[in-house]
C-alpha cells in the first residue's frame, strides 16, 4: 500500500449505435482542473460510418461542459441543433441514453438518467443519427488561497 490518494476524476464519453451494441466509439476526458478541450468527431476514427444514437458519460469531473452538436467542428456555429450539458459534481455520469431523449429537458434541468448532469443551453431539436461532434471542456483548477499576512 502506497498511501497515494487519487483525487482526479477522469472520465470517458461513449457513443453507440444501439443500447446493447459493443460497437462504439469513445473519448477519454482530461483530468479535472486541466482546463483542456477535446473533441470527438463522428466522421473520424472509430466513429466513422456509425449512426450515433446513444450516449454514455462515465466518471466526469465537476464543472465539465459537454457540447453535442450537428457541426463537424465541435462548435454551435450555424448548427441546426446543439445542446450543452454541465456536470455539477465529481464522478458525474449519464446512463446509456438515446441522444434524442435530451430534447425533453429544459435549460436548467437535471437529466434524470444521470448523476450531476444539467442542461445549460440548447438550440433546435436534436435529430436521430445526426450527431456530428462532441466537444468537452474541463474546468480550470481553482486558484490557490493566499496565506493571510499578520
Amino acid at each position: 500500500m502506497t498511501g497515494k490518494k487519487d483525487t482526479q476524476a477522469t472520465g470517458v464519453i461513449i457513443i453507440r449505435e444501439s443500447i446493447e451494441s459493443n460497437d462504439f466509439c469513445s473519448l477519454h476526458i482530461p483530468d479535472a482542473g486541466s482546463n483542456q478541450t477535446v473533441v470527438l468527431r463522428m466522421n473520424q476514427g472509430d466513429c466513422k460510418d456509425k449512426d450515433p444514437r446513444f450516449i454514455e458519460l462515465n466518471s466526469f469531473p465537476s464543472a465539465t461542459k459537454i457540447l453535442l452538436t450537428r457541426n463537424d467542428n465541435g462548435t454551435p456555429d450555424d448548427a441546426s441543433w446543439w445542446i450543452e450539458l454541465k456536470t455539477t459534481r465529481n464522478n458525474a455520469a449519464l446512463d446509456n441514453e438515446e441522444i434524442t431523449y435530451l430534447n425533453t429537458y429544459d435549460v436548467g434541468s437535471f437529466i434524470e438518467q444521470g448523476i450531476g448532469v444539467m442542461v445549460i443551453a440548447k438550440h433546435g431539436t436534436i435529430q436521430r443519427d445526426e450527431l456530428r461532434s462532441v466537444r468537452v471542456v474541463t474546468s480550470a483548477a481553482p486558484p490557490r488561497a493566499e496565506r493571510l499576512q499578520r
